[in-house]
């Protein structure tokens, strides 16, 4: 075989200055900026080649077996064959080992071949180093290593093979190196071996050692490749195992846990961790309840992070069936069944301060009539009359606030704790407030004999008693006043079905909008009513906006997520149907759409990716219509400046736009079944091996999120393989126009 002239002198060109480097050389791409060297000295590469000749007088002077030198009369022809040949036979060590010679003909084929330089400097520190050409595995694989350096980055990975004793003597490496030509042709994994050699915490690792040639040769797509290259630094770091790494590139959950991981690590013990993290199920559930570890009753929780964990146990929903005894061990009240799972996440919310408690007919009646007056009156007013608007309350929160740190004062943190456990409430430290605290969750007179046989202590039972009159005349028996009487006087109405109207009401101006919470609530109730649409919409979907105006903003100090959780909790008080409750939900979870999709500098691909998952968690009836006059409300209560908002209003257009086109597709191909029975997520998950980064699986329109299936009916081709009745089909795909 021959290697034109001009190819040759390019390669040796490079080669030589590889040589000049005195540190490592691998591109900065792969390695931040160290660099490695191939370890040919200039002095070998200009010594005086020996000839043919010179090798046969050699070979006959050597003691080895026939066969050995029937091998090399056969094979050594070129010059760095001859050359490598002739080495050997100068040096006792080398040709008296068995595993040199049996692997004679390896040394003589890669002595010649493409990239003949790089290779035989690799050949050279082979033959020089007894301790790689002594062990039998390196041995046997060593014209496997060195024939996957085709060029000067594998070369390199070579030669750091070669001379790190941690991989060369490590069986469990060394015997998977023929593995190593399943990257030849990607360039990803060629960065994710170059990090696994380059990272000390890595390479000493023997799991590490055993899975990442599996990885490699492992069929896998670009994110996937992506993910596991990030996911090298959190193996190194300790944060998870090489084998759970793998699972969670390969189902696609690492992009959304690190910090969940990183959480969790730090507020557990290191032996608990390194438990939790053998099962994929255990440290991904875990992660995402972190308050709940050791604990054995939901008082024990703060408050502050009782939302969390709901939040976490939603989303995790059937996955919590799925963990092992070891996950249960040390979350003993995690739910471990779906009937537990039910009755548990109502507790939760009651602790929370959210009342769900259904009101009476009449009550209910009374309250509906009362918030139609509300924004009849405020669609009357005009917009300076509306920010002229002031509120006040016969018992401030910020002077409940102070009676109740003036109460509980002697009681040890633990025991305040339970208090506030009992009223369902606590204070959250904000120095923007004239008394260093700001009230987190929804003070509601319950009595309960489960919670106080969990207290022993005669004191704070005694504060309880004490405190229950201010959270009586604060949450019942208190009073609202503003400046418009009669809006005042409905307001009042409606905080005895809602005391949680109360929270709404500060003297101080809030973080949110700038405004106060309640203020900036009417002025979207005003600018919803004055809204056209809005007659023409059913009593339904008119209530369902109303609600929607007035608590979007309920907890003030959390996030559209906590106030959408809220809100769904204590709407039940009202009885709203299960449409209603959804679709509550989801306005108020999804209040600030436009401005996730009217972001700089994101991608053609995200963005569509985000219109893709805000048409599918808005696609049921209406909800997208709804959500549209809401975030046109919102802008129009925000206005301050007319080219900002029209700026907005335009950009309302054209992403909504764009979100319908999605939204019908949706709508136009739900299933249409022979019978209504449908499948178990929990069956459709058998069936997924594969998770992208869009979220997309192995299964066409089944997608995994956030540990939620999703199945995209627009999209998806064959029911039946998921599970669904023989004979389902689609109402068929509306074609999308772009």
């Amino acid at each position: 075989m021959n290697i034109g002239k001009g190819k040759t002198d390019k390669i040796s060109t490079l080669f030589n200055g590889l040589l000049k480097k005195t540190t490592p050389y691998i591109p900065a791409m792969y390695t931040d900026g160290k660099d490695t060297f191939v370890s040919t000295t200039k002095q070998q590469q200009t010594e005086q080649k020996p000839t043919k000749e010179q090798l046969l007088s050699k070979l006959k002077e050597v003691d080895i077996p026939e066969e050995s030198k029937a091998k090399i009369e056969k094979y050594a022809k070129e010059d760095y064959q001859i050359a490598q040949a002739y080495k050997l036979l100068s040096s006792p060590q080398l040709y008296q080992n068995q595993n040199v010679l049996n692997s004679l003909y390896l040394i003589l084929y890669t002595a010649y071949s493409k990239n003949t330089e790089l290779r035989n400097s690799l050949l050279d520190k082979y033959l020089s180093t007894p301790a790689l050409y002594e062990n039998e595995v390196m041995s046997s694989q060593i014209g496997n290593l060195i024939s996957f350096a085709t060029n000067m980055n594998k070369a390199t990975m070579a030669d750091i093979i070669l001379s790190t004793p941690e991989l060369y003597s490590s069986e469990e490496f060394t015997q998977n190196i023929d593995e190593l030509d399943c990257i030849s042709n990607g360039l990803e994994k060629e960065k994710i071996l170059n990090k696994f050699l380059r990272r000390e915490a890595l390479y000493k690792n023997k799991e590490m050692q055993a899975t990442i040639i599996d990885y490699l040769k492992t069929p896998t797509n670009g994110a996937q490749e992506n993910f596991a290259y990030e996911v090298l630094d959190y193996i190194e770091q300790g944060i998870v195992s090489p084998q759970l790494a793998i699972q969670l590139v390969k189902y696609n959950e690492f992009k959304i846990e690190p910090e969940n991981f990183k959480k969790l690590k730090n507020a557990i013990e290191p032996d608990v961790y390194s438990e939790l993290s053998v099962d994929r199920n255990d440290i991904i559930a875990a992660s995402r309840i972190v308050p709940l570890y050791n604990k054995s009753s939901i008082g024990e929780i703060p408050i502050t992070q009782r939302n969390e964990v709901l939040k976490g146990l939603i989303k995790l929903n059937s996955r919590l069936f799925k963990t092992t005894d070891v996950l249960k061990k040390y979350f003993p009240l995690i739910p471990q069944s779906q009937e537990e799972y039910c009755a548990f996440l109502p507790k939760l919310a009651t602790a929370i301060g959210v009342e769900t408690k259904q009101l009476t007919s009449n009550q209910i009646n009374e309250f509906n009539i009362n918030l139609r007056e509300l924004s009849l009156d405020v669609a009357k007013l005009s917009d300076e009359e509306i920010e002229g608007l002031e509120f006040s309350q016969k018992y401030s929160t910020d002077d409940f606030i102070l009676d109740t740190l003036e109460i509980i004062a002697e009681l040890s943190e633990s025991e305040k704790s339970k208090v506030f456990d009992y009223f369902g409430f606590e204070f959250k430290e904000n120095d923007k407030k004239p008394n260093g605290y700001s009230l987190v969750g929804y003070p509601i007179n319950i009595e309960s004999p489960e919670k106080k046989l969990q207290i022993t202590d005669e004191r704070t039972l005694q504060v309880i008693q004490a405190l229950r009159e201010n959270v009586i005349e604060y949450s019942e028996k208190n009073s609202i006043t503003s400046n418009n009487e009669k809006i005042g006087a409905l307001l009042n109405e409606m905080q005895k079905a809602f005391p949680e109207i109360h929270t709404m009401i500060s003297k101080q101006q809030a973080e949110i909008k700038g405004n106060e919470a309640l203020k900036y609530s009417l002025k979207v109730i005003q600018k919803i009513v004055q809204n056209p649409q809005f007659e023409g919409l059913s009593d339904s979907d008119k209530r369902v906006m109303l609600l929607t105006s007035l608590f979007h903003n309920i907890r003030k100090l959390g996030t559209t997520s906590d106030s959408a959780f809220d809100a769904y909790l204590i709407s039940k008080k009202i009885n709203l149907t299960d449409s209603e409750q959804i679709k509550l939900y989801k306005l108020i979870k999804n209040q600030n759409w436009l401005e996730e999709v009217d972001a700089r500098y994101i991608s053609n691909q995200e963005m569509i990716a985000r219109y893709q998952n805000i048409a599918y968690d808005m696609q049921n009836g209406n909800t997208f219509e709804l959500a549209k006059m809401f975030k046109k409300a919102s802008l129009e209560s925000e206005k301050t400046v007319d080219y900002v908002y029209q700026k907005s209003i335009d950009s309302l257009a054209e992403h909504s736009e764009m979100i319908e086109v999605y939204v019908e597709e949706l709508q136009a191909t739900k299933p249409i079944l022979p019978i209504t029975k449908l499948p178990k997520a929990s069956d459709v998950n058998t069936k997924i091996t594969t998770v992208n980064e869009d979220y997309s699986t192995n299964l066409k329109g089944v997608y995994q999120k956030d540990g939620l299936t999703i199945i995209r009916y627009n999209e998806v081709e064959d029911w039946g393989s998921l599970g669904f009745p023989k004979g389902s089909i689609s109402s068929g795909i509306k074609k999308s126009g772009y």
